[in-house]
């Protein structure tokens, strides 16, 4: 049975990367943080390592009894004082590096969507740097390119239950989001069926239905039960923002808001996987905060 270490385990997509992995015969290894909550890997009985990526010196002899790597490290909300360069470059180089030392066939890495065309954004010029260190490290990878998760159009329905949706440009951007499960079936199934996309090396995905934001909202505001109540705003304050908060902010505080504000211009269509659907994950999110 071939083992996958997972990296970033206790996060969104880490944690459906653990149970897929397990229902097409692979052996999980769970690698988080020495501080997160484990509690869902404990549930599934995965083998856990605690680590800190940020020290190479924690990582040191952690693969050599694994086949393959699949990283999801990165920053999504800042904190603990870290930056893009500590966490989305510095921490993937330091795995990447004991994955070269322990002999790693296959290493499977997920960024972004159109990253390497904005590379004047933190988050992705620290990903896509780590690409091209992972392009020439002999090893033979993957970029996983997703165009956002359903748990990012969390946004839409939070904003919805405060009384409206605020968007740039009548919301006539479009993006088709993917549920973490079926982004993480798509993942493992490359492993599974031979390997063959490795061969393509980067793979952009999106889930199985396309939407304006307009078309988002609405969905949002249906499934509280509300009419539909959009605030547009004009394209020359979307670029304002982006340029003063560069200027007066600093990266940890900004960094998010400049991601937003940047991809909210940006036509996110990928290839179409995955039977999940976006309203019907409204719905269960809702019932959860009951």
């Amino acid at each position: 049975m071939k083992r996958i270490a997972i990296f970033g385990a206790s996060g969104y997509l880490g944690t459906y990367l653990v149970d897929v992995a397990r229902k097409f015969g692979f052996e999980p290894i769970s690698f988080v943080r020495v501080n997160s909550t484990i509690s869902i890997q404990l549930e599934n009985n995965s083998e856990i390592r605690l680590v800190d990526v940020t020290s190479p010196s924690t990582l040191i002899g952690q693969l050599d009894d694994c086949d393959y790597v699949i990283s999801t490290v990165g920053i999504t909300r800042q904190k603990d004082g870290l930056s893009y360069d500590d966490i989305d470059y510095q921490a993937n180089m330091n795995i990447l590096c004991e994955a070269q030392s322990a002999g790693i066939s296959k290493f499977m890495y997920t960024s972004v969507f159109k990253g390497a065309e904005h590379q004047e954004v933190g988050l992705c010029e620290a990903k896509e740097r780590f690409v091209k260190q992972l392009q020439v490290s002999g090893i033979d990878y993957c970029v996983v390119r997703p165009t956002g998760f359903f748990s990012d159009m969390l946004e839409f329905l939070q904003m919805a239950q405060k009384g409206s949706v605020h968007l740039f440009e009548q919301g006539k951007q479009r993006i088709n989001p993917i549920h973490g499960q079926d982004l993480a079936e798509a993942m493992i199934n490359l492993f599974r069926i031979g390997l063959p996309s490795f061969i393509q090396n980067e793979v952009p995905i999106g889930g199985p239905k396309i939407f304006t934001y307009r078309q988002i909202a609405e969905q949002a505001f249906s499934v509280i039960g509300q009419p539909t109540k959009v605030r547009y705003y004009p394209e020359w304050l979307r670029r304002c923002a982006i340029f003063m908060g560069k200027k007066c902010l600093s990266e940890s505080s900004f960094g998010p808001y400049e991601f937003f504000l940047t991809f909210a211009a940006v036509e996110m269509v990928a290839p179409k996987y995955g039977s999940h659907q976006l309203e019907a994950f409204f719905a269960e999110s809702k019932r959860g905060q009951s």
